[in-house]
């Protein structure tokens, strides 16, 4: 598979996550291990076919600088989950759908992205 392909793969596996976090919590009002952990499994298991792939893609063309460029890409990753996490922390409702949500902006804003 090119690693486009792949990226489109992981970012369906990403919403689709998110799909199956929310529904539950909407539809069902239930709140258990299962309904959090089995999403946020299939969506960590997306977001490594979009990261590993856009970070291969990244650095292709910068065999000069890859040393940087690797440590840039790093840095911004560290950076935007830390502040990601401190914003989810503040919407705490004592349910799955703050984070849900926020993984199905961000996976509808990187499909838009990409």
């Amino acid at each position: 598979f090119e690693p486009i392909q792949i990226i489109a793969g992981g970012l369906i596996l990403i919403l689709l996550a998110a799909l199956l976090m929310l529904i539950p919590a909407w539809s069902l009002h239930t709140l258990n291990i299962y309904t959090i952990a089995i999403p946020l499994l299939i969506a960590a298991y997306g977001q490594a076919f979009v990261w590993s792939n856009t970070f291969a893609l990244a650095l292709r063309d910068l065999g000069h600088m890859a040393g940087t460029a690797s440590g840039l890409f790093n840095f911004l990753q560290m950076v935007l989950s830390s502040i990601m996490s401190a914003i989810l922390a503040t919407f705490s409702d004592r349910t799955q759908i703050p984070i849900g949500l926020s993984i199905l902006v961000l996976g509808l804003l990187s499909a838009l992205i990409f």
